[in-house]
C-alpha cells in the first residue's frame, strides 16, 4: 500500500492511500496436475488488484486564485481557483494465466483486465460572460475493459552449417474498449 501526499492540492485533499494486492497459483506444481504435465509443463493462474493515484495538475497551488497582469494597465484573474481538486484514482482488476508446452518451446500469457479511472481531472466549463476560464475539478469517470495475449516460440536447429542455431519468435495481440461513465 502507498500513502502519498502532494502540496499541489488544498488542505484536506493532499493525501491518498493506494492499496494493491496480487496472488498466483502454480497449478503445475500440484500432485493432481501430473497427468497433464506431459502436454503442458507449466501452468500458473494469477489475479491482482491495484489502486494508483494520479497527480493531475497544471501547476503548483492551482487551488488558489491567482491574478496576472493584463495587456492594459491592471490585473486579470487568470483562471478561477480549483478548490475541489484532488487525486485521480485508477484501480485495475486483472486475471490471467501463464503456460509453457511442447518441451517449453511454446509459452504464453493471457490477461483480462478492467481498469476504472475515478475522479478524472477535467476543466470545468463556465459561461463566457464570467470573464475568466474555469479551473479543473474531479468531474469524470472512465472504465476500460481489455485483454492481452502473448505467445512465444523458442527452439534450436541442432545443425545448421555445422553450428547450432537458437531462435525465438513472439506474437502479441491486445484489445481494449474505454467508455466515459460520468
Amino acid at each position: 500500500g502507498r500513502y502519498d501526499g502532494s502540496s499541489k492540492y488544498p488542505k484536506g485533499k493532499q493525501w491518498g492511500f493506494f492499496p494493491s494486492v496480487s496472488a498466483g497459483w502454480r497449478i503445475s506444481e500440484e500432485s493432481f496436475y501430473e497427468p497433464i504435465r506431459p502436454a503442458v509443463e507449466y501452468l500458473k493462474m494469477r489475479v491482482s488488484y491495484g489502486d494508483l493515484g494520479n497527480q493531475v495538475v497544471d501547476n503548483n497551488f492551482q487551488y488558489l486564485g491567482m491574478l496576472s497582469s493584463g495587456t492594459l494597465k491592471g490585473i486579470n484573474p487568470s483562471t478561477l481557483a480549483s478548490t475541489n481538486i484532488t487525486w485521480e484514482r485508477v484501480n485495475t482488476i486483472n486475471a490471467g494465466f501463464d503456460f509453457a508446452a511442447l518441451n517449453n518451446r511454446l509459452s504464453g500469457a493471457f490477461d483480462y483486465y478492467v481498469r476504472r479511472t475515478k475522479d478524472m481531472v477535467i476543466s470545468k466549463a463556465y459561461p463566457a460572460v464570467l470573464g475568466s476560464t474555469g479551473g479543473k475539478e474531479n468531474l469524470a469517470d472512465m472504465r476500460t475493459n481489455g485483454w492481452e495475449l502473448m505467445l512465444t516460440w523458442n527452439d534450436k536447429i541442432v545443425d545448421l552449417g555445422g553450428s547450432p542455431l537458437t531462435y525465438g519468435v513472439g506474437l502479441g495481440i491486445s484489445d481494449a474498449f474505454s467508455e466515459i461513465t460520468r
